[in-house]
């Protein structure tokens, strides 16, 4: 029953009055007594059932999530306040200046000029020792190793070829496949045959300077012996001479001769 009456006493118009200006009319609050304005307890689901919409909403109780949202906002604007009141910030200042190394410059150049295909650090960039800089075209360096390379392998062959025949080894069968060692074995097959000519050539000689040495021992021995002779003939026309019995052209003739088998024994 009190339900309908409070329900009925809403619907109630409320009573006007003509506003300051005369113009129209002024709403006024119904006069309320002061224990209504006091909280009032929930009222019963049977009396809350009846009640208009806006009742309902304000007898209602809030979510919980609505409540721990607006608790955590509130705790949130607290530890705000609080950090910024107990914390400290720090300060930056801002000044114009300029980085000047202790250690001199170092100029970092190529051995020989080339061209820069990569660059591989920017301006400013940290390096370390080790680091690759720039990476440089390697056609006319490359060319040039492998001229190097060959030079190389040609000369290892070649040394190779000299140390077996200073030992009296045989290259061709230590000798591999490659163009250089292949070359080197075709020169030491050359220098073999030459070197085995000349050796028989100088056997020759030797044989032949052997014979001409035992035909000269022969031939001082001839010549030695025609000395004596020639020279005991000398003494006896000399002897001859001095009593008068031979001439002196006998003499000298003996004389010449003996001096001509001594020249020829010096010659020998």
């Amino acid at each position: 029953m009190n339900a309908h009456i409070r329900k009925s006493d809403e619907n109630m118009p409320v009573p006007t009055d003509k506003g300051p200006t005369g113009k129209g009319p002024a709403v006024k609050a119904p006069a309320v007594k002061g224990r209504e304005l006091a909280a009032r307890p929930p009222l019963p689901p049977a009396i809350a059932e009846f009640q208009s919409d806006a009742v309902e909403l304000e007898e209602r109780a809030p979510p919980r999530v609505a409540r721990m949202t607006l608790y955590c906002v509130t705790a949130l604007i607290a530890a705000a306040i609080t950090w910024a009141s107990v914390s400290s910030i720090d300060e930056v200042v801002i000044a114009p200046g300029k980085l000047v190394t202790t250690q001199p410059t170092i100029v970092v150049q190529p051995l020989e000029t080339s061209i820069i295909r990569t660059i591989d650090v920017k301006a400013g960039e940290v390096v370390h020792a080790g680091q690759t800089l720039a990476t440089l075209d390697a056609t006319f360096s490359q060319a040039d190793v492998d001229q190097q390379h060959a030079k190389f392998t040609a000369l290892d062959a070649q040394v190779k070829r000299i140390e077996a025949e200073l030992a009296g080894d045989d290259y061709t069968v230590m000798a591999g496949k490659t163009p250089d060692e292949m070359l080197q074995v075709q020169l030491f097959g050359q220098r073999r045959a030459f070197y085995t000519a000349q050796l028989q050539n100088f056997e020759q000689q030797i044989a032949g300077q052997s014979a001409a040495l035992a035909a000269s021992k022969n031939q001082e021995a001839v010549l030695v012996d025609r000395r004596d002779t020639l020279s005991q003939i000398e003494g006896a026309r000399e002897r001859l001479f001095n009593t008068q019995s031979g001439s002196l052209i006998t003499m000298l003739g003996s004389r010449d001769a003996r001096l001509d088998v001594e020249f020829d024994l010096t010659a020998v």
